[in-house]
């Protein structure tokens, strides 16, 4: 009848004793932390949820073509730059000495300074020139009290004898700085920068072993 009257009866039309279609289920995503399921119909499985507990989360590793390689100390360098900071050591002891002052505050510069300039030409901190850095700053102290006396002897000698030849007045300062006989007229004042020097030395390389990896 519906067909003579020219009526579209619709998808869902069933004739009068025909069973009703069964509408299926509706599509769920799965529980939280189940597996993915493919329902009828569905092109695409649905994405697995997170899971909290699947293991330890662990960061990108760093392969032998991307980690930095460590820096290779070049100790010969290193002792190199290091001697500036001993000949910094020695002309700031002359000076601040013939100002009138007790120097030994420059063997904790003279050391601070050969630490540094042994990393900047070495090109990584002191651990194998360790041995040959400490050498060389006990020479660089030797040298100040050196410098000290020497400097006593040109200062006296240019004075009394204005007129003496360049080369003589610096073989004689030289010679007074190394004989123990005017090492001792300077008695205490000698001991005291020995003392403070030493400790500024022990003290810079203390902190310097702490820092130096093990």
């Amino acid at each position: 009848m519906s067909e003579d009257l020219g009526v579209n009866p619709g998808p869902n039309f069933a004739p009068p004793g025909t069973p009703p279609t069964p509408t299926p289920p509706p599509v769920m995503p799965p529980a939280f932390g189940q597996p993915s399921q493919t329902y009828p119909g569905q092109v695409y499985p649905y994405p697995p949820a997170p899971s909290w507990n699947s293991g330890p989360m662990t960061g990108p590793v760093l392969t032998g073509a991307t980690a930095p390689a460590p820096a290779t100390e070049k100790v010969g360098t290193g002792l190199v730059f290091a001697v500036l900071g001993v000949v910094l050591g020695v002309a700031l002891t002359i000076i601040v000495w013939q100002i009138g002052i007790i120097a030994s505050i420059t063997a904790f510069v003279m050391a601070w300074a050969s630490v540094r300039l042994y990393a900047r030409g070495a090109g990584a901190p002191p651990a194998r020139g360790i041995p040959g850095l400490i050498a060389l700053i006990i020479i660089g102290v030797l040298l100040c009290a050196v410098g000290i006396i020497a400097s006593d002897a040109w200062r006296v000698l240019s004075t009394q004898v204005p007129d003496l030849p360049l080369s003589t007045l610096l073989s004689e300062s030289i010679r007074a700085a190394l004989d123990p006989n005017v090492w001792t007229q300077y008695g205490v004042n000698l001991l005291m920068f020995l003392a403070f020097a030493g400790l500024g030395v022990f003290s810079t390389l203390r902190t310097l072993g702490r820092r130096v990896p093990r």
